[in-house]
């Protein structure tokens, strides 16, 4: 469990005394009374009106002494998945002299207003708040500011008071454990399949350069009195099996009654296909049309981490115009290895623009997620197709494989 405090903070200042909700409706209400009743010379009305106006007064007075406090909050984890439970903890100390009561924490949490109220603080006493962080949307969420607020007894005045800066949870995909299907791990006697394959003992790939440090038994003695610069045979293990991934981002493939639930299983599938190739340490292509991980185009045929995968499906948004970019990187990938392309059950173009594609990698599927409607005819085409209606229905796209 990761947890980020923020620095200690001085709980002072902030807005002066104001009417609650409440008050303002005691004094627009006190208002009419006082007029009312002198319009019309009745005592009575305009007394109400006085008592009124004075205890919205004294509400106000009551709430102005600024309390010495200090607070610290923690945001526990810190990273989660959608969904999860995340939650924030408060502890707030009475450095006054006297007694603190009537205090409520805000936090602002993703654009809503999440209050816990304090019970009596005594002097030099500490007390903690816990409250639970909605986890429901994907991204950066913005947690805070934190406000102390101090009301009367009658809930009639308050007075607001920073705690606490702002501090971000990010909410990353679900994820479920998936196999991936054996490819790309073909001994080649020529050489590995691509550039992209470390640099190791089992196939000669090139010549370089000496370095200083490298094993001279690998010097290249011919190459060396052709140049005249001393040359090293360069090696490298076999290719490693290649992922790549294309998430379709259009509304239009997503157009059942759950459209927007749809799209975010959508984004689930392929994060837990990309976290099982990352996790393997094998290298992954992202396509989703958008700037990821310090490449233009997404992560491109490399070793990715994690946390810089769950990072860029944090972030993706539905988005017509992507679907052509990211088709436009599928096309310029390299060759070999699986290509899973996610997408729902409206789509009607995907199989034949990714044909091409298809049969330059040794596997491909398309994955379509969602409940399948009734009335949608069963997809032709070559490509192997398969269904996933719920998140776990990922652990039976290639049976038999690894996880």
């Amino acid at each position: 469990m990761t947890v980020r405090p923020t620095a200690a903070t001085s709980a002072g200042g902030g807005r002066g005394p104001r009417p609650t909700p409440v008050g303002w409706a005691v004094l627009a209400t006190c208002g009419v009374l006082l007029g009312g009743g002198w319009a019309i010379g009745h005592p009575e009305p305009v007394a109400l009106g006085v008592t009124g106006l004075a205890a919205v007064a004294v509400a106000l007075v009551g709430t102005l002494p600024s309390p010495r406090l200090t607070a610290e909050r923690r945001l526990s984890p810190t990273r989660v998945a959608r969904g999860d439970r995340a939650g924030g903890v408060v502890s707030v100390t009475n450095l006054g002299a006297r007694p603190c009561r009537g205090l409520v924490v805000e936090d602002h949490c993703d654009g809503a207003v999440v209050s816990v109220r304090l019970p009596p603080l005594p002097a030099g006493a500490t007390v903690r708040a816990d409250y639970a962080v909605p986890t429901n949307r994907r991204g950066h969420v913005p947690v805070g500011p934190l406000r102390l607020v101090r009301r009367d007894v009658f809930g009639l005045a308050y007075r607001s008071m920073p705690i606490g800066a702002a501090v971000t949870l990010m909410v990353h995909p679900r994820l479920h454990p998936v196999g991936l299907p054996p490819s790309g791990r073909e001994h080649h006697l020529e050489g590995p399949t691509s550039d992209s394959a470390n640099e190791g003992t089992m196939t000669f790939h090139t010549l370089r350069d000496y370095v200083e440090g490298d094993d001279l038994r690998r010097v290249h003695w011919r190459a060396t009195a052709r140049t005249g610069t001393l040359m090293v045979r360069q090696m490298a293990d076999v290719s490693m099996p290649v992922t790549t991934l294309l998430l379709d981002t259009r509304h239009a493939s997503y157009a059942g009654p759950h459209s927007g639930a749809d799209f975010e299983l959508a984004v689930d599938v392929a994060a837990s296909v990309g976290y099982a190739a990352s996790s393997r340490h094998f290298p992954l292509r992202v396509c989703t049309g958008s700037h990821a991980a310090g490449q233009s185009g997404g992560v491109s045929g490399r070793r990715v981490d994690n946390a810089e995968l769950l990072a860029h499906f944090s972030e993706i948004r539905a988005d017509d115009e992507g679907f052509t970019r990211a088709l436009d990187q599928v096309r310029r990938a390299g060759a070999g290895g699986l290509l899973a392309v996610v997408t729902g059950w409206a789509e009607t173009d995907v199989a034949g623009r990714i044909a091409g594609a298809a049969r330059n990698h040794e596997h491909a599927v398309i994955v379509h997620v969602g409940e399948r409607p009734t009335d949608t005819p069963t997809p032709s085409g070559g490509i192997r197709r398969a269904a996933v209606a719920e998140l776990a229905d990922v652990a039976r796209l290639w049976p038999g494989a690894k996880r």
